[in-house]
């Protein structure tokens, strides 16, 4: 069941049956699709973290199952060539249940798969970052702010909730291709998100 807006179709329903439908609607997005909008998003994003910030650890995010891939931020070379003091970190599920955990990463560190399947650093420094950069699987506007789907897991969530007692804490920016746009039920666990990048 979907309904119309004036970006694209918002999908209705449960968050488990909306992560199937998500989860499929990727998949029909071409390898030249991708590209050709994470270039663009990418240039956007940069512009958007010049213009608002400098000296911060901001975290970023290998992608999977098909997730818009931002670590050419690692390697753009107008981004990287003004000191600014920009550093980067990388999520890691420490345990399960809780809260994530971040370590410094540099473009060329050698990653590893985590338990669950995802790319993480090697060695691992531990750091607290300023701004977290969050991949949705779904998205939601609404009157009291943006709210993403994740996998369930709500490691994101758990994370959010400990980090904005940190007085150095920045923000987050939702990470969503534009189809994703859908509807559903918001919990109290849910935590909104600071700003949204379509690509």
């Amino acid at each position: 069941m979907s309904q119309n807006n004036s970006l694209n179709n918002v999908l209705l329903g449960s968050k488990q049956s909306l992560r199937q439908l998500l989860l499929a609607q990727r998949q029909t997005l071409s390898e030249a699709q991708k590209h050709f909008r994470q270039t663009v998003g990418i240039k956007k994003l940069i512009q958007q973290l010049q213009q608002n910030y400098s000296h911060i650890c901001i975290a970023l995010y290998c992608p999977h199952a098909a997730e818009p891939n931002i670590l050419g931020l690692l390697t753009d070379v107008q981004f990287n060539s003004v000191d600014t003091g920009y550093s980067f970190a990388l999520p890691i599920v420490v345990n399960k249940n809780q809260p994530l955990q971040f370590a410094k990463y540099c473009a060329g560190d050698v990653l590893i798969k985590s338990t669950y399947g995802i790319l993480v650093p090697k060695q691992v420094q531990w750091v607290v970052p300023n701004l977290i950069l969050m991949p949705c699987l779904g998205y939601q506007r609404t009157t009291n702010g943006i709210y993403r789907l994740g996998y369930g897991g709500g490691y994101y969530d758990r994370t959010l909730a400990q980090l904005s007692f940190d007085a150095d804490f920045l923000g987050t920016i939702a990470i969503a291709w534009r189809e994703s746009s859908c509807c559903f039920d918001v919990d109290v666990f849910d935590k909104k998100a600071d700003y949204l990048l379509l690509m």
